[in-house]
């Protein structure tokens, strides 16, 4: 359940209780004392060129004399930690402001600044409100831009600003940010900064955390050797990385497997294993095309999106075997829908009918994840994929007591397996 985050000794912006009014004069005095620091080092608003350390230092000295000012001016709220406020209006004016601590924090896996004075943070799956905020949506905006010229992404603020696009980068430390701006943003500059969960789990880890069966990590690990396509589909949030990087971990040892996905989430050890990162649109095809001329003995694929699905649907069906790809869907029929549709996209695209055939013919099992009332991800239905439609093969009856259950069904290219498997 999300709860607030326990106040540090100290902060400038006071505590979680403070009232808006109050939030108000704070944020007031920093802008001023920002405006004041950047006049005093010369420093154009809003620039994006990074600091070196003596800009830095100059900048700490002179924000501690404008604070100590106003201090003794009376100017500043009554037990506001001069000091604290100081240093927070550094980091804003040089730096990412509140996000600084945070990028660098491996048990922060998500930050969301909703708006200038509502930046949430989670750490290991619980929600909190950070108790310091932006002064502005000025200064969101203005930090979004460094976050982005870091990453050598510098121009895409003012593209997103010309067509109304959402921005999407890859950042420091691996974080995947996205971030939309005013219109489309309501309220101010909106962002979102993702920590990719990288863990080497295998089908056994997840088999003793409840995942599924023992039966269906059998299953699973028999339809990998077999060098079966697999499609793993689930809602967001469901555990379709986890699973994908388990059913990769699979495979023989010394396969030599290329990956592509959007950011670097798998972890498949120290093996002849080539991971490549694409983006998404014109880059996901293009990082996809570039991994089949790798010619990898085993091929992952993270979350198809769009385009991309046509060039892998047309290596399936050209013979290329033992691929682990994974889709954004609802239920296995979901996934295999999502994947003709999304393959029509491509201006080169055959009809539905012919996606749905080739499909059927490329992919061999959909194992699809789903969440609890608990939110708890559980592998929800493994089914086989055929010319003659979807098989269930295993999937979980709540009503049932809540457990997995197999259907009976023994696909063809496993019928040496042990008869118990599928009981």
């Amino acid at each position: 359940m999300p709860q607030t985050a326990a106040a540090p000794a100290r902060r400038p912006s006071g505590s979680l209780s403070t009232d808006d009014q109050k939030r108000q004069r704070i944020s007031d005095v920093m802008r001023d004392l920002s405006v004041r620091l950047m006049q005093s080092l010369d420093l154009r608003a809003g620039s994006d060129v990074a600091a070196d350390a003596d800009t830095w230092a100059r900048a700490a000295t002179t924000a501690g004399q404008l604070v100590d000012q106003l201090s003794a001016d009376g100017s500043l709220p009554a037990g506001l930690d001069t000091e604290a406020l100081s240093k927070d209006v550094v980091q804003e004016t040089l730096g990412v402001g509140p996000l600084e601590e945070l990028l660098s924090d491996e048990n922060v896996h998500q930050i969301a600044v909703a708006r200038h004075d509502r930046i949430f943070v989670e750490r290991e799956g619980t929600l909190s409100l950070l108790p310091k905020w932006f002064s502005s949506p000025d200064a969101v905006e203005r930090v979004l831009q460094r976050l982005l010229s870091r990453a050598g992404r510098g121009r895409d603020l003012d593209a997103a600003r010309a067509n109304g696009m959402l921005v999407e980068a890859r950042v420091e430390n691996g974080l995947l940010l996205t971030a939309a701006l005013p219109p489309l943003a309501a309220r101010g500059p909106a962002i979102t900064l993702r920590r990719p969960r990288r863990e080497a789990v295998r089908l056994s880890d997840l088999v003793g955390q409840g995942l599924l069966s023992q039966g269906m990590g059998e299953f699973l690990e028999l339809a990998v050797k077999a060098r079966r396509n697999i499609v793993v589909s689930g809602p967001a949030a469901s555990g379709r990385s986890t699973l994908l990087t388990a059913l990769s971990r699979a495979a023989d040892e010394g396969e030599r497997i290329v990956s592509v996905e959007e950011a670097e989430e798998l972890d498949l050890g120290d093996g002849p294993w080539i991971p490549l990162v694409g983006g998404r649109g014109a880059k996901a095809r293009d990082a996809l095309n570039n991994a089949l001329r790798l010619k990898p003995e085993r091929l992952i694929v993270g979350d198809l999106r769009g385009a991309e699905s046509l060039d892998l649907i047309s290596a399936l069906a050209g013979g290329l075997d033992g691929c682990v790809c994974a889709v954004q869907a609802g239920s296995p029929r979901d996934a295999v829908a999502r994947l003709t549709s999304m393959a029509r996209l491509a201006p080169e695209a055959p009809s539905a009918e012919a996606l749905a055939e080739e499909i059927a013919r490329a992919v061999h099992i959909v194992v699809h994840l789903s969440r609890s009332a608990e939110g708890e991800p559980r592998v929800g239905e493994i089914a086989e994929v055929g010319v003659s439609g979807m098989q269930p093969i295993f999937s979980f009856k709540p009503e049932m007591g809540g457990r997995f259950s197999p259907s009976g069904h023994v696909p063809s290219w496993a019928e040496g397996a042990p008869p118990s498997l599928f009981r």
